[in-house]
């Protein structure tokens, strides 16, 4: 039998079963994981061991210099995945950084180091570092003293052979994955490191890590290496959050736990901040607990330059991940005393003071920074720290920002719960379900007020023609509502009628179009979307010339076909192609732009298909994404049937002579010098979008 593999009928008076059962429990199927496990480590040595192990690595990767794919890393490499995790590579794989980038080694290397130093069955081993986090809170959850524990990131000081671990940043979307503790048994991606060398008194700690950088004591390679850290720790030897990605697990091995003078135990509940308002001035806004900290929003700008924020929230008491009020006898055990609101100093603030403020007899609390603002400051991040007896402190990290997609969205989700609504001029019709009700938000945006095309969008859009604006567009509340025509979202500018107009047309919300060179709702949604974007800015610049003024089409493009407004089609037709009209508006655009990864471009040419249900777009190479030129000739054809569409409207062709209508109608045709540019700058748009996902 291979050592690698577990036996078929293992032996139940030994307590095969058991452990065939958690080992599958933890790391997958039984032919991955060693059946024989070292007896349980001798707890008073294993943490030496773990740092002797880890330092002797480090020594192996010349200090941080070694570099993944080099020959010298690949035995190194093999060891730890055939050790830690029972897993067999080849040298090819190991030297292939196409390889690498998918199979991150860091949970790898903290798994052999366990094993190396004799950890046996108290840790975890897993290629994930959520995998030996989970295994860990299982064990604190039973009780279980002969294995690993996890506590939270502030419940427990480190000392040399603990784990920490934190959140990670997704190299593509430079955002944080959003683990934390309550979610590890979801798996997710993170990264832990093994702690070193302690020094509560310098407030630092030294830790090490595999498929990282090398920082400490100096400088090595900035990635794919064993490599030293030097991390922040308080004064009591708890982890001081640091960096985008936060901390969120501590583990510590077995028998070897935190004193038991140490307050902060599993056994007990833990003192934690709940942050529930901030006011800024005569604005208040309610915050949202995260894994990251607290978030509130605000909408417009902050008053300048003098802002006074104030901050209200309590001391509660969690116990494994879940929050409840402290009693009255908690709080006097812990007795909170000061309560202070630092600001960090961030781009458009000038100056900050933070007074220190008092608790109330019921855990609650008001703190207080007065600051001085510059015109435009979008951001404000402050942490909240509550000092206890015996010098104890628990911190808090919010933050306040203007958004105003979450103003929207507030806005709108106020008025969609009051329905039926809409402003009955004794023609349209109130909105009573919830897709009428997206149509009656989208007459705020799309025709704009008095437009020529007014006629054209309810033809185009038969089915919900006679569904009412939702409110007076000249009115105050109508005023309000347009204030959020141009919207950032995930950090682009978007049109947001754009986006309505895109989800309201798409051939699943069957849009019904009675205009007679419409063939079906897959040519409405396009002639309502990019396509209809594009003719608008190629139809009047070549009216333009046709005129004999001197005009620019980029500028025509640019103006009728923005960045902005093509986002919105895309987003508009991603979310209408599986829009649920059983939900909110407002539910429906978060179900989309909350998606992670949040990938527009990829989605919409998965998803935008011809009138036979085959793809519109097709990619000739990947790398770089580069449109297959045979759609061209498809796309040109729908902005020229939108381009005829608008002509036969407006009655363009009319008063010109019959040199000119030619001429007019060249402009716009495939194969045109005009036309090509148009499809240049549509396809470079898309191109770019793919690139960056």
């Amino acid at each position: 039998m291979s050592p690698f593999q577990a036996p078929e009928r293992p032996c139940r008076r030994c307590g095969g079963i058991r452990r065939l059962r958690r080992w599958r429990r933890l790391f997958g199927p039984a032919s991955e994981v060693e059946w024989d496990s070292p007896p349980l480590p001798d707890a008073s040595g294993l943490r030496a061991r773990i740092v002797e192990v880890a330092e002797r690595e480090w020594k192996n990767w010349q200090e941080g210099s070694l570099g993944e794919t080099s020959a010298e890393a690949t035995p190194l490499l093999k060891q730890y995945h055939r050790v830690g995790v029972r897993q067999s590579r080849t040298d090819a794989e190991l030297r292939s950084k196409a390889w690498h980038a998918g199979h991150p080694w860091s949970a790898v290397f903290i798994s052999y180091v366990m094993r190396e130093a004799g950890a046996g069955n108290a840790f975890g081993y897993s290629a994930a570092h959520t995998g030996y986090v989970a295994a860990a809170k299982r064990a604190t959850r039973k009780g279980d003293a002969s294995s690993f524990r996890a506590f939270r990131f502030d419940q427990a000081a480190l000392e040399p052979g603990d784990v920490v671990v934190r959140d990670r940043v997704n190299i593509k979307t430079r955002q944080c994955y959003g683990s934390n503790f309550e979610n590890a048994e979801k798996g997710g991606h993170s990264h832990g490191e093994i702690v070193l060398e302690v020094n509560p008194q310098a407030g630092y700690a030294v830790t090490i890590g595999g498929n990282t950088s090398q920082e400490y004591p100096r400088r090595g390679l900035a990635g794919n290496t064993a490599g030293k850290h030097k991390i922040r720790i308080d004064s009591s030897g708890r982890v001081v959050q640091q960096g985008k990605c936060k901390y969120f697990a501590v583990l510590k091995p077995p028998s070897a736990m935190a004193p038991e003078s140490e307050q902060f135990t599993p056994a007990e509940p833990v003192p934690v901040l709940e942050l529930t308002s901030i006011q800024v001035n005569n604005y208040t806004a309610a915050f949202t607990r995260k894994s990251s900290g607290f978030d509130a929003f605000f909408c417009g700008d902050l008053p300048t330059p003098q802002a006074t924020i104030s901050i209200n929230g309590r001391v509660m008491m969690e116990d494994l991940g879940v929050r409840r009020t402290a009693t009255s006898a908690e709080l006097k055990k812990w007795q909170p005393k000061t309560v202070v609101n630092g600001v960090y100093l961030t781009p458009g603030m000038n100056a900050a003071t933070s007074p220190v403020a008092r608790h109330r007899s019921d855990g609650t609390f008001t703190t207080e920074s007065l600051l001085v603002l510059a015109p435009g400051a979008r951001r404000l991040r402050v942490q909240v720290t509550v000092d206890f007896k015996g010098g104890r402190q628990v911190t808090a990290e919010a933050v306040f920002q203007r958004n105003d997609f979450e103003c929207f969205l507030s806005l709108i989700d106020s008025y969609e719960k009051k329905r039926p609504v809409g402003a009955v001029d004794g023609v349209c019709q109130v909105a009573f379900g919830h897709f009428e009700f997206l149509s009656s938000v989208r007459k705020m945006f799309q025709p704009a007020p008095g437009s020529s095309l007014s006629g054209m969008f309810d033809q185009f859009l038969y089915r919900n023609r006679k569904i009412c604006r939702l409110t007076k567009a000249d009115s105050a509340a109508g005023r309000n509502l347009r204030w959020f025509e141009k919207v950032e979202i995930n950090g682009e500018i978007v049109d947001m009628g754009h986006i309505l107009v895109g989800i309201e047309a798409a051939r699943k919300q069957k849009p019904d179009s009675t205009l007679p060179f419409v063939r079906g709702d897959a040519t409405t949604e396009l002639l309502m979307t990019w396509a209809g974007d594009l003719g608008s800015g190629l139809e009047p610049y070549a009216e333009a010339i046709i005129a004999g003024r001197n005009v620019n089409l980029a500028q025509y493009l640019k103006d009728k076909a923005g960045r902005e407004d093509l986002l919105g089609d895309i987003d508009g037709l991603n979310i209408g192609a599986v829009y649920d009209e059983t939900k909110s508006l407002a539910a429906n655009l978060l179900a989309y732009y909350n998606a992670k990864p949040f990938q527009r471009f990829n989605l919409f040419l998965s998803r935008m298909l011809d009138e036979m249900g085959r793809p519109f777009f097709r990619l000739a190479t990947r790398n770089p994404p580069k449109l297959d030129p045979a759609s061209r000739a498809q796309t040109a054809h729908y902005i020229e049937m939108f381009v005829a569409g608008v002509r036969m409207k407006k009655n363009v062709l009319g008063p010109l002579t019959n040199d000119q209508a030619y001429r007019l109608i060249t402009m716009t045709s495939f194969g045109s010098p005009e036309m090509d540019a148009t499809l240049d700058y549509f396809y470079k748009f898309l191109e770019a979008g793919l690139a960056k996902e």
